[in-house]
């Protein structure tokens, strides 16, 4: 009975060491591949219009870029949370984050602040 439970334990251990030996094999490529979609390109272009970018998307996947106009264009409705960095002096970009209007016409109540907390922990008063 002990014997059956060393040679399960034994294959085991064997299974494990060559998923470590697999693992290691490719950690290389991983890593330069990482590396490769965070860098930023001497003269990048934007993703949509192929102008000179000014921006890089943090949240858009690797290697996208954005020029100024389009990259108000693609956040200022449906990407309003995405961070971004400028790439001549690599500062993080804010979005402006314009929430409509809830009632019509003119309003006498007070307006009040919104805190917006999203899933980066991220936060801005409106």
């Amino acid at each position: 009975m002990t014997n059956n439970y060393e040679s399960q334990t034994t294959n085991y251990h064997k299974k494990q060491t060559k998923l470590a030996e697999n693992w290691q094999t490719v950690l290389d490529d991983i890593y330069k591949s990482i590396l490769n979609n965070e860098t930023i390109p001497n003269d990048p272009s934007c993703f949509n219009c192929s102008n000179a970018a000014t921006l890089k998307c943090m949240d858009c996947g690797p290697k996208i870029f954005y020029c100024d106009n389009c990259f108000n264009y693609f956040h200022s409705v449906i990407n309003i949370f995405h961070c971004s960095i400028y790439i001549k002096n690599f500062q993080v970009n804010t979005n402006e984050i314009k929430v409509p209007q809830l009632c019509e016409g003119e309003c006498e109540h007070p307006l009040n602040k919104i805190l917006a907390i999203h899933l980066k922990g991220m936060y801005k008063n409106i």
